[in-house]
């Protein structure tokens, strides 16, 4: 809404007749929206989307505004504002582990392959190989994200979808990696940091496992 605003307000100001007698009005429309799986007509669908929003305003006599409409639903809007705070390295940083340069060192040199998230899930021991299966079938009917798709199963729940988006993203492990080679900490520190991170991001139900797994994915 702020770029929109302030997009909005220049086109105002660059507008001037000498003799005061016209005034330029800008209504602009704009869209939130994530891609479902494998979408091909985002764009089509953000322009429409867009449109409607900006007769909408007009029509409730509503001119000269900027107008957002968001096409994420709740869950996947909470989803992704905590995926960025649930990472290793935001967590180092928070807890005092390391300042911002040391982990910004460290992420530059760190690697993280990509992996799809039912891959994670199933190395982590969320889902078993049969339930990603029946979550991947739903996924190919619905178009939706297979984090979106497992919750609505109920295979996964909110915290361990943002978890293993937050792995997606960043392992934990590879950033571990990445600090004991640059000398910033040693295996027996890593492992004990791991731990606690764990503990935080998905509770204590699941750190003992987690761990281990993380332990033996380093191997």
């Amino acid at each position: 809404h702020e770029l929109g605003e302030r997009i909005r307000s220049t086109i105002e100001r660059q507008v001037d007749w000498p003799d005061g007698s016209r005034s330029v009005t800008v209504t602009i429309g704009a869209v939130l929206a994530l891609p479902h799986r494998r979408e091909t007509n985002l764009a089509s669908r953000l322009v429409s989307s867009a449109l409607k929003a900006t007769r909408r305003a007009k029509e409730q006599n509503q001119r000269n505004t900027v107008n957002v409409t968001s096409l994420v639903n709740d869950v996947e809007k909470r989803i992704r504002k905590q995926i960025v705070p649930t990472q290793f390295s935001r967590w180092l940083v928070e807890h005092g582990r390391f300042d911002i340069a040391a982990i910004s060192r460290a992420i530059h040199q760190t690697h993280t392959r990509h992996r799809r998230i039912g891959d994670l899930a199933r190395h982590f021991g969320f889902l078993q190989s049969e339930q990603v299966d029946a979550v991947l079938k739903e996924q190919r009917r619905t178009g939706n994200r297979f984090g979106i798709t497992a919750i609505q199963l109920g295979m996964l729940t909110e915290a361990e979808t943002v978890f293993l988006l937050a792995q997606q993203r960043e392992s934990a492990a590879a950033l571990g990696d990445t600090l004991i080679e640059l000398g910033l900490l040693t295996q027996d520190e890593l492992n004990v940091l791991l731990r606690e991170y764990l503990d935080a991001a998905i509770g204590p139900s699941l750190e003992r496992t987690l761990a281990n797994r993380t332990r033996r994915s380093r191997r």
